[in-house]
């Protein structure tokens, strides 16, 4: 039957060949007029090497070669499962004549036909198809052994091919290039690492092309069965580039291959690690040396007894069990979570502002002068960026190769902080049906809606809008209520209580402010100075704000701008990835503003009123004097240290974090003679639900280093020996911590599974204890080249609260404290810190000049 069906198609052969082909034989083929009258020149000046790098690399290739030979030679146990040979380095294209450029020498086009296994017949099919789109009779291709799992024995047919040369090989080329790639819905190219490695290229189609070849439109119905193909396109290229150049010159396709699509926001979430729980062997011995350069010899064996007695006894070994169940407990995401999150943030009752949330002030914007302009091109960036957030498409934040916690991003849009007593708590909102933003103007709120009949409004349009706003802000007057949000928060819970039970109408105004996605304060301050600048974004007047808000942006009436983040549910990592692409999009001119129309119909911004009864306005003047008091005690200095950056700082051998580190502890050292417990925030989100841990910068190390360079005879090599110990000690306790393994959380882990009416062991009962958790200097990193700085408070009333930015270019360092009886003096530490730096770099600079050029 099979025989009959072939020699009845075959009868077929030269009316198919007639009008697929016979026209061919009249003329050369396009394509090969083409290769031969214009590419193989094109290619010869493309791939042309110069004699003299030509035989350099030749002579390379040779004596790899007699390495390798000579390598095989000495090898004194060779793989006995195969030859020892050497390997051979890749021959080389030769050179470039006009008879030496690469051609194609074939194509060979083949369909595997599967189910002719099991019915030799739909074998014709394969034959019919090859047959129609080449003009060539097809051949059939017999299996040449046994296979006993496909049930196949030597000799079964299994596939069809035709091999092409000639003019026919370049008219099929030609067909499939201009016809049949076109007409394919989802064809993009072959990648550019296409190639078997010897110049030649295989394409594979599925069943939908083949009937995309202008021939097997017509007879398309008479092919029983449609299978999928391949394209062999056999070229006397040596190496796949020289390929790929022939093939792209022919009008073949080739791209990059598409990168690995980039993983969801929270798709790591449930393969993160929990925040372990170190081991007391561990733990004690660490904490003794974090104690040690801060203590007097007879305090430190003192320190020492009752720590060594806490590790050794039942109730440290108890204490440890404890916490090690509550870590174990199922569905419990992170042992130190609540616990952090309520003394850290929530139940701490002091003003969120000055002492929680932290600032960033940014760069300026040259191309946008006017504030509502910026304002509005801000508020598209960040509204891009949510919508990342709520599709879930944002990439996870990674450290090289490791995920970090996702969590604290369900924090970051139409999110606020809810004033209550002993606690406060986070409310979040669905992005998707609160589609509006606060504006604050003049101490006023406004409602703005950025979704109009179903269309985000364009940057025109939003600039439009905060036009208005401000027109009818400055032309009216109202009582400030956002300062109430300044307020010690028992006092702000008790007011919040007091604002709602005033009016039914508070209560669905604070759920509009609530509710929006960020807060847009549009402030009517021109600051100047870097220290202007920062108190603005910093606290402000502190009604012109919503500090419990999540995220705030700021754009003063120069076009300063700024953003204020409040602390509770998210750390500064998240926000500064946030602010770092607003101001990526807005000062490269990268950020989608939409259309330059402003429709006619945009409603006008809703003012979000408060009713504010005698009692309630008392109560916000009285917060208001509270506020003024409270920033009124700060005192601020801005370094902004432009000598070097990182860039110099990596060329001097040190880690730009804990060479500032460093800077910052010998300047202290300087203006007090001491070293004190200093704090670094170390962030622990490589575990679920991490958050930070604290790293002790100050070290033995770091101590005998500060003595060092206050020491006018000791030499430079012992000073740079002594930073560099210094900066180990640093680099190797920060490792430590960001692997959930220092110090202060673990004990204070201890402390809270104290059961009521327990005795406090005498670990905690030390004041080295307290002393070494005094925060003397609190500080911490985030850097962008987009930043003229950030900031926060001092944690203690006789420390300072410093925030740096390492830029490629400049350091720039937020010095805060308090103005009290206690003498600290941010100029000073300023200049000390500006000192140091110069020092340090100074003195590796003497120590290499010193040690001569290496030979």
């Amino acid at each position: 039957m099979f025989k009959t069906l072939a020699r009845r198609f075959a009868a077929t052969n030269v009316s198919v060949r007639a009008f697929s082909a016979s026209s061919a034989q009249a003329y050369q083929s396009r394509l090969s007029q083409f290769y031969h009258n214009t590419l193989r020149d094109d290619m010869m000046v493309l791939q042309y090497v110069p004699p003299k790098v030509r035989a350099e690399r030749e002579a390379a290739d040779a004596a790899r070669m007699e390495e390798a030979k000579k390598s095989a030679q000495e090898s004194s146990a060779p793989n006995p499962l195969r030859k020892h040979k050497p390997k051979m380095p890749r021959a080389r294209e030769p050179q470039c004549t006009p008879h030496s450029m690469p051609f194609i020498k074939n194509i060979t086009v083949h369909i595997r036909c599967r189910e002719a296994l099991q019915n030799k017949n739909h074998l014709l099919s394969a034959l019919m198809a090859l047959q129609i789109i080449t003009g060539r009779r097809a051949q059939m291709v017999r299996a040449k052994s046994d296979a006993a799992p496909w049930k196949l024995r030597k000799g079964m047919p299994i596939s069809a091919k035709v091999l092409l040369d000639g003019d026919d090989m370049y008219e099929f080329l030609d067909k499939l290039i201009e016809v049949v790639l076109p007409r394919m819905k989802e064809y993009h190219g072959l990648t550019m690492s296409s190639g078997d490695g010897n110049g030649s290229i295989t394409l594979g189609f599925d069943d939908s092309v083949i009937g995309l070849f202008p021939e097997m439109e017509m007879v398309y119905d008479m092919v029983p069965l449609i299978t999928g193909f391949s394209v062999s396109i056999a070229t006397t290229a040596v190496r796949n580039p020289a390929g790929r150049l022939l093939l792209s010159g022919l009008g073949l396709p080739f791209v990059h291959a598409p990168a690995k699509p980039a993983a969801k926001l929270f798709e790591f979430q449930s393969q993160l690690p929990k925040l372990p729980v170190p081991a007391l062997s561990e733990t004690l011995p660490k904490y003794l040396r974090s104690v040690e350069p801060l203590l007097s010899k007879e305090e430190f064996a003192k320190t020492k007894k009752i720590v060594e007695e806490f590790g050794q006894s039942a109730q440290g070994r108890e204490l440890q069990k404890r916490l090690e169940a509550r870590a174990a407990e199922p569905g419990r995401a992170n042992w130190l979570e609540e616990w952090w999150n309520d003394l850290s943030y929530m139940g701490y009752r002091d003003p969120v502002t000055p002492y929680v949330s932290y600032f960033y002030s940014y760069k300026d914007d040259k191309l946008r002068r006017k504030p509502t302009q910026r304002a509005a091109a801000i508020v598209r960036a960040a509204w891009a960026f949510r919508a990342l957030v709520a599709s879930e498409e944002l990439a996870p934040e990674m450290a090289r190769t490791t995920p970090l916690c996702s969590h604290s991003y369900k924090y970051m849009f139409n999110a606020t902080r809810i004033p209550k007593k002993p606690s406060d708590y986070e409310a979040t909102y669905s992005l998707d049906s609160n589609t509006h933003i606060t504006v604050a103007r003049n101490n006023q709120f406004f409602n703005l809606d950025l979704v109009h009949n179903g269309q985000l409004l364009s940057a025109a349009e939003i600039e439009q809008q905060l036009d208005r706003i401000v027109e009818r802000a400055d032309s009216t007057a109202a009582v400030p209520v956002g300062v109430l949000t300044a307020d010690n928060r028992d006092l702000w819970a008790d007011n919040y209580q007091q604002l709602v039970e005033s009016s039914p109408q508070n209560a669905q105004t604070l759920e509009k402010l609530q509710s929006s996605a960020f807060v847009l304060c549009l402030d009517d301050t021109k600051p100047v100075t870097r220290e202007e600048t920062h108190r603005v974004f910093w606290h402000g007047n502190g009604s012109n704000r919503w500090f419990d808000k999540s995220l705030q942006f700021i754009v003063c009436d120069n076009a300063k701008a700024g953003f204020l983040a409040e602390h509770s549910s998210m750390d500064g990592t998240p926000t500064c990835r946030l602010n770092d692409y607003v101001l990526d999009q807005t000062l490269n001119n990268k950020v989608d503003l939409g259309s330059t129309t402003v429709r006619s119909d945009l409603p006008e911004p809703e003012p979000l009123r408060f009713v504010t009864p005698p009692k309630v306005v008392r109560s916000i003047e009285q917060a208001a004097d509270r506020f003024n008091k409270t920033v009124g005690q700060h005192q601020l200095r801005v370094l902004q240290y432009e000598a070097f950056g990182k860039d110099e700082i990596k060329k001097l051998g040190i880690s730009p974090d804990a060479f500032v580190q460093m800077a910052i502890q010998l300047a202290y050292y300087k203006l007090y003679g001491r070293s004190r417990a200093t704090y670094e925030a170390a962030a622990t989100r490589k575990f679920l639900h991490g958050r930070t841990e604290t790293c002790r910068s100050v070290s033995n190390e770091s101590v005998a280093f500060c003595k060092l360079f206050e020491t006018p005879t000791a030499s430079p090599q012992d000073k740079v020996a002594a930073l560099q110990a210094a900066v180990k000690a640093h680099g190797a306790y920060a490792k430590a911590c960001s692997e959930g393994k220092g110090v202060d959380r673990h004990l204070l882990g201890l402390r809270l599974v104290l059961k009521p009416g327990e005795e406090k062991p005498g670990i905690f009962q030390d004041p080295a204890y307290a002393n070494s958790c005094h925060w003397f200097l609190s500080t911490s990193q985030l850097s962008s080249e987009h930043f003229e700085g950030w900031g926060f408070s001092e944690v203690v009333p006789d420390g300072y609260g410093i925030a740096y930015t390492i830029r490629k270019d400049a350091l720039i360092f937020h010095i805060a404290a308090m103005k009290n009886d206690f003498g600290l003096n941010s100029d000073h530490l300023a200049h000390y810190i500006k000192e140091a730096a110069t020092e340090m770099r100074a003195t590796i600079l003497a120590a290499k000049l010193a040690a001569g050029p290496k030979l």
